[in-house]
């Protein structure tokens, strides 16, 4: 592990629990997918930001939908 892994996994564990996409290295990322997998709610977690963009476009695409009365 590097100097740094801590810090990802820190605070990319404590983004992951609320955002919808999470860009992280490759190490972090592998972890951060291992943990997620007993979990179907959190952040799809990336390992390159091409792959995290790429999922933001598609998450913006994606129609919202209401709930509650406007």
């Amino acid at each position: 592990m590097g100097a740094n892994d801590l810090y990802d996994l820190m605070f990319l564990s404590c983004a992951a629990g609320y955002a919808d996409v999470v860009a992280g290295e490759h190490h972090t990322s592998h972890f951060l997918n291992l943990a997620g997998r007993q979990r179907t709610d959190g952040a799809a977690v990336f390992g390159s930001l091409t792959d995290a963009v790429t999922a933001v476009d598609a998450l913006l695409a994606t129609p919202k939908v209401s709930h509650g009365a406007n």
